[in-house]
């Protein structure tokens, strides 16, 4: 699977992600302090070992979740974890405290990349599916909308697809200038979305704005002549 289709597969199933990743990351810190208490302490090294779930709560649940794993990470290793398993030394506090930073620093790390990954991630779906001059949503996001509608069921209700053409594009341009038939869809957008409360507008050509309802079959002609 290729890394993007990976953030955008994570991206839609985000709250399962979450669910599985929290008791994997808990499980993973307990196993990683009890390991440290019976191998020699955090003296050997194996304290690296802590970096695997404070990446991964990072990574899943954003800064956020990575500082609070690094803290308890650093806590979890911290005043009470032996320093050297024979001798049985607690801590000096500069040592655990030093500690708990760097978990603290790396998990904010890991989580401000993934929030930034995310972020650009939404930045691009959304130019994906709106136009840039208008902020409308554009045609892909039509053919979305569509796609995600049950035309199976609820007989009794149907989908009206309007189109309004905004004529004589290149006058209007050679007249008022180059903005004016934005401004002329924004205009038409702000009025039927006043006229009606269950339409849905997508900008779908440059000149050109398409109404979407869903309504009963006794409700198109008022509508339309409404309109």
């Amino acid at each position: 699977m290729k890394k993007g289709l990976l953030l955008i597969w994570i991206d839609q199933h985000r709250q399962m992600v979450q669910r599985v990743t929290l008791p994997l990351v808990v499980v993973l810190m307990i196993c990683i302090t009890i390991l440290f208490s019976h191998t020699g302490g955090v003296k050997l090294g194996y304290s690296h070992a802590m970096y695997i779930p404070i990446l991964l709560a990072g990574f899943v649940f954003g800064y956020r979740g990575g500082i609070l794993a690094g803290l308890v990470a650093g806590f979890m290793l911290g005043p009470y974890m032996p320093h050297e398993l024979m001798g049985g030394d607690l801590h000096i506090s500069g040592n655990w405290l030093f500690r708990l930073s760097i978990f603290t620093l790396i998990g904010s790390l890991a989580g401000v990349a993934s929030d930034s990954a995310r972020a650009y991630q939404q930045r691009l779906k959304w130019l994906l599916q709106h136009n840039t001059l208008t902020n409308l949503p554009n045609r892909h996001a039509l053919i979305k909308t569509l796609e995600q509608y049950d035309i199976t069921g609820d007989e009794a209700r149907t989908f009206l697809l309007v189109v309004v053409c905004c004529e004589n594009e290149i006058e209007l341009k050679s007249a008022f200038g180059s903005s004016v038939v934005e401004q002329t869809i924004l205009q038409l957008a702000a009025r039927f979305s006043s006229l009606c409360s269950n339409v849905e507008i997508f900008h779908t050509e440059v000149s050109q704005i398409s109404l979407l309802f869903r309504l009963n079959y006794k409700e198109i002609d008022p509508l339309l002549a409404s309109l």
